[in-house]
């Protein structure tokens, strides 16, 4: 769990790619937040006993997004997942909460800073 003084997000590399650009640095943090809800929830249709290919691939997805916006501690739960091609529903369902959390994380946080 992040302590009180971390930020889940380092935007260091979307400043970067983004040259400092103001509206596209918001762009692509509108795609990442469409997208990543989009994925969230077939990761969460993907929780089922033993062997799934779709979770692992749908966590993949969610590891590369949460890289790209500098979510690390995000990201490190989606990579997490991605390992979990066969697991049980319930360990599945926990770490789900916890990607989704992780999420809340993120998206409270790039509104406080009014991204």
């Amino acid at each position: 769990m992040l302590d009180e003084t971390s930020q889940p997000v380092d935007l260091s590399y979307l400043q970067e790619y983004t040259d400092g650009n103001e509206e596209a640095l918001k762009e692509l943090i509108e795609v990442f937040t469409e997208t990543f809800m989009e994925e969230l929830g077939q990761l969460k249709g993907a929780i089922k006993d033993g062997e799934s290919k779709e979770w692992s691939e749908v966590a993949h997805k969610l590891k590369g997004a949460s890289a790209f916006v500098g979510a690390e501690h995000l990201r490190k739960l989606c990579a997490e997942a991605q390992k979990m091609v066969s697991a049980s529903a319930a360990d599945r369902s926990a770490l789900y909460e916890k990607i989704s959390l992780g999420y809340e994380n993120v998206s409270a946080y790039l509104k406080e800073i009014d991204l």
